[in-house]
């Protein structure tokens, strides 16, 4: 979503150097209070909303904080990858189905499997 985003509102390809990082934001989508004023959000339609920040020094280092129906947020993090690196602590991990560390079978998280 956040590559998307970027190339939708600056017509860029995130490519390295530059990685994207993302996260579940528990603080529902609210841009800090000392950030805000320097934010520009973007709606793209029914239910999804996206804030965009980014230094003036380097305007290829962007936040994005990303809400689907008001109900999902998400974190975004374009910045150079060695930057990204001290972030994936924070960054949750995916959960859900996804492929396994063979790449030939899908892994289904525990609370798919015991749902009934």
């Amino acid at each position: 979503m956040a590559r998307v985003c970027e190339h939708k509102i600056r017509g860029r390809y995130v490519e390295g150097p530059y990685g994207v990082r993302i996260s579940v934001d528990t603080a529902g989508g609210i841009v800090p209070a000392p950030l805000a004023p320097f934010a520009k959000v973007f709606d793209f339609g029914p239910g999804f909303k996206v804030t965009r920040l980014y230094p003036i020094e380097d305007p290829l280092i962007v936040r994005y904080w990303i809400s689907i129906w008001d109900t999902l947020h998400l974190r975004a993090y374009i910045d150079l990858e060695e930057e990204l690196r001290s972030l994936d602590v924070e960054c949750s991990r995916v959960e859900g189905l996804m492929l396994g560390d063979d790449q030939r079978s899908m892994r289904i998280s525990p609370y798919l499997r015991n749902m009934s």
